[in-house]
């Protein structure tokens, strides 16, 4: 006999089978009716181990994805159920704790990404109380790191980081900013040499970036906070000029800027120095 189980489960193999090699948007429509159709089979009591072993199978999509997420208290109550032993600390979210199993699991996701990021893991993540402790929460912020990834396996603010970041370094983002800073320093856009899908970062760009005054790591990154650091700094450097000048005369700011066109035209600084010199004292004795 055919059990409601097993019906959702060749259903959501259909489905699983139907997203491999289809477009984007059907892949995602797939995906979605498999999740529903995964939450559904989860309220249904297995009536047996094939449904049980269904579930886990849907859940798992064979295997791909560990034993996480908000359904994993299901899974292993059932599992208790079909042995007739409870698991150690099953009931642990009714006391405002994570379950043994998803602390585990926590645990190893923050032991996988220090690995990968170079980092060293706090010493506890949850206060006596269930809380994330202070010192996950610094972690947290340092690292951009997801709670929700942390401890539901929830990876959709994973991917929502990696698109934002991918959109920020794709050709086309640096296209639309080389176009801005060109405008803004009215001069012309350089081009771009794509490999692999990729910008590459060339002789030509840094000139451009140089030229342009303009923030090299803004430029190939999207990232607002490199554009005010290097405003910030572009600052900096013309506040003793920009003090300098203040005191001077009407006729000797004509004066300098006199000079600073006959530089801009190839004149050696030297010579127009002199120039200038010259000029603000024929103008002092005028």
């Amino acid at each position: 006999m055919t059990t409601a189980i097993q019906q959702m489960y060749h259903e959501w193999k259909q489905l699983r089978a139907s997203a491999h090699g289809t477009s984007e948007e059907d892949c995602d429509a797939a995906v979605e009716e498999m999740m529903r159709i995964e939450d559904a089979m989860l309220e249904i009591p297995s009536q047996s181990a094939a449904d049980f072993a269904a579930k886990v199978l849907a859940y798992t999509s064979h295997g791909d994805f560990g034993l996480t997420g908000d359904g994993i208290g299901q899974i292993l109550g059932e599992a208790c159920n079909l042995i007739g032993e409870p698991v150690p600390g099953f009931d642990g979210k009714a006391s405002g704790r994570l379950p043994w199993y998803e602390m585990q699991a926590a645990e190893t996701r923050m032991e996988r990404f220090c690995e990968i990021v170079g980092a060293e893991p706090p010493a506890t993540l949850l206060d006596a109380e269930g809380a994330p402790t202070d010192e996950l929460m610094d972690f947290v912020r340092e690292q951009e790191l997801s709670l929700d990834w942390l401890f539901l396996g929830d990876v959709t603010p994973l991917l929502r980081a990696y698109r934002t970041t991918h959109a920020q370094r794709s050709p086309a983002a640096l296209r639309e900013r080389v176009d801005l800073l060109a405008a803004a320093a009215g001069i012309e856009p350089v081009g771009i040499e794509i490999a692999d899908g990729e910008a590459v970062l060339t002789d030509d760009l840094i000139a451009f970036c140089d030229e342009a005054n303009g923030s090299l790591d803004w430029l190939l990154t999207g990232d607002v906070g490199e554009l005010l650091r290097s405003h910030r700094a572009f600052s900096e450097q013309r506040k003793p000029f920009m003090k300098a000048t203040r005191n001077l005369s009407d006729n000797e700011k004509k004066a300098l800027v006199f000079t600073l066109r006959l530089i801009v035209e190839g004149t050696d600084v030297d010579d127009a120095m002199q120039t200038f010199t010259r000029v603000v004292e024929e103008q002092g004795a005028a």
